[in-house]
């Protein structure tokens, strides 16, 4: 019997998605300010902060996802995450009309 390379491709796809990181950007209109932060399941945390269940944008509810970015890593993704923290990140994210 041969190999099946379409489960293969489709097993290392899957194994690719759960292994990946994101940064969000998030958006309060009711506050007008913007939330940054990273996580594996943007969905998921998405809904954590519109349920309240996280303290730092608990007051700002709704929040709207603004701008998603996937990496390989948790690393990288915090490495990004900390540059759209800083002051250089918040230029980069307002040229694109994210903030």
């Amino acid at each position: 019997m041969g190999s099946n390379p379409t489960l293969s491709a489709s097993a290392e796809d899957a194994a690719a998605c759960e292994s990946r990181h994101f940064v969000y950007v998030l958006h309060s209109a009711s506050r007008g300010v913007c939330y940054k932060g990273s996580c594996g399941d943007v969905e998921r945390r998405l809904a954590d902060h519109n349920a309240g269940r996280v303290r730092s944008t608990k007051s700002g509810r709704p929040w709207v996802l603004r701008h998603c970015e996937a990496f390989g890593s948790k690393t990288e993704a915090l490495q990004r995450e900390r540059f759209l923290k800083t002051r250089s990140g918040y230029r980069w994210l307002k040229a694109r009309g994210l903030v």
